[in-house]
C-alpha cells in the first residue's frame, strides 16, 4: 500500500505523521448567502474568533474551513464540512462560532459530536460557551439534546391529540378521502359531506362482522349484495378491514355540510 497523501487546506500541508505529535484545531466558518456576508456575519469575522480563540487558549494557528452560500438546513450538501469533519483525529478539535453556523439542530449536532467522539475529537461552540474537550462541556451538550428532544416530544403529542380530535369530531384532517364521506370545497376550506351509499356499505359490513364472519367472507357477501366500489371494482378483505376502522363522529352522518379545516 503507498503512503496516505497529506491534507492540504488554506494552503497549509499537514503530513499524517505531523498530525500524530501536534493536536490540530479546524476552524469552520459557515455563510448561508452573500447578503449574509454584507451585513456582518462575514467569513472573515468567524476566522478572526477563531483565531482569537486559539491566540489565548495557546493552541497554534487553526486551520480555517470556509463554506460559502449554503445553507445549514440539510448535512448533505456541506462539502467543506464534510472535508472538516474528515480531518479530525485523536485530540484533535473542531471550532465554530456559534451551534448556529454548524447546524440547524440539535439532533444533528449531537450527531456531529457522537462522530467526534468516535474520532477522539472534540467540539468548540465560542457563542454558547461550549466545550466537549471537559466533562462539564459534555454534560451541558447532552442536556441541551435532552431538551431538544423532550420539546419535540411534547410537540408531537400536542399534534397527534390535535389530529385525533379533529378526526372524532368529524373533521378531515387531509390524506386520501374517508370512506364514506366526501370532500367539497366552501369557502376556500376543504368540508366533509355524507357520502349515503358507502356509509350504508360501512354499516352492512360491520353488521356482517359482528356475525362472526371473516373479512374475506364479508367481501364476498357485498359483491353478492351487489355493493361494489366508485370504481366498479367488487370491495377486498383489506379494503374492508380500512373502511370499517373508525370514522369521523356519528354526528357527522347528518347530511349538512361539516366544518372541517384545522386553524
Amino acid at each position: 500500500m503507498g503512503a496516505t497523501p497529506p491534507i492540504q487546506t488554506n494552503g497549509v500541508t499537514i503530513s499524517r505523521k505531523q498530525r500524530k505529535r501536534d493536536p490540530v484545531v479546524v476552524g469552520y466558518c459557515r455563510v448561508s448567502t452573500q447578503e449574509q456576508a454584507r451585513h456582518g456575519v462575514s467569513l472573515d469575522n468567524q476566522a478572526e474568533r477563531i483565531k482569537a480563540w486559539c491566540d489565548f487558549q495557546q493552541r497554534g494557528t487553526p486551520l480555517i474551513v470556509r463554506e460559502l452560500g449554503v445553507s445549514g438546513g440539510s448535512l448533505l450538501n456541506r462539502h467543506q464540512l464534510r472535508m472538516a469533519l474528515g480531518m479530525l483525529e485523536r485530540g484533535d478539535t473542531l471550532v465554530v462560532c456559534a451551534l448556529s453556523r454548524l447546524v440547524r439542530s440539535i439532533r444533528d449536532a449531537l450527531d456531529i459530536v457522537k462522530l467526534l467522539e468516535k474520532k477522539g475529537a472534540s467540539l468548540v461552540s465560542l457563542s454558547e460557551e461550549l466545550n466537549t474537550e471537559t466533562a462539564a462541556g459534555r454534560f451541558l451538550f447532552h442536556l441541551l439534546a435532552s431538551l431538544a428532544e423532550l420539546e419535540r416530544g411534547q410537540i408531537s403529542e400536542r399534534t397527534s391529540a390535535c389530529v385525533r380530535h379533529l378526526f372524532q369530531s368529524g373533521g378531515y384532517i387531509g390524506g386520501r378521502r374517508p370512506f364514506g364521506f366526501n370532500l367539497v370545497e366552501v369557502g376556500g376550506k376543504t368540508r366533509l359531506t355524507l357520502n349515503e351509499q358507502e356509509w350504508n356499505v360501512i354499516e352492512e359490513a360491520r353488521r356482517l362482522r359482528s356475525g362472526g364472519l371473516s373479512l374475506r367472507k364479508v367481501a364476498e357477501a357485498l359483491r353478492q349484495q351487489g355493493h361494489c366500489r366508485q370504481s366498479g371494482g367488487p370491495y377486498y378483505p383489506a379494503l374492508v378491514a380500512s373502511m370499517m376502522r373508525p370514522k369521523p363522529s356519528l354526528e357527522a352522518r347528518e347530511p349538512e355540510i361539516l366544518d372541517c379545516q384545522a386553524t
